[in-house]
């Protein structure tokens, strides 16, 4: 599963920053969504389309 990193991670013996999109397991990617620490790419893609329609709407 892909996720967009909302938290510093370990992962593979480094660090990942905030805001980087990394390919976890789908048992390790549910529970750091649990946590608040990783948030799956199709909500970063509804969020961004969100963020686009609004913009385009006060443009206009």
């Amino acid at each position: 599963m892909k996720v967009e990193v909302l938290k510093p991670l370990n992962h593979k013996g480094k660090t990942v920053e905030i805001g980087k999109i990394i390919e976890l397991d789908d048992d390790t990617a549910k529970k750091l969504i649990v946590v608040k620490a990783v948030k799956t790419v199709e909500e970063v893609k509804a969020q961004k389309n969100e963020n686009k329609n609004l913009t385009i709407g006060e443009q206009k």
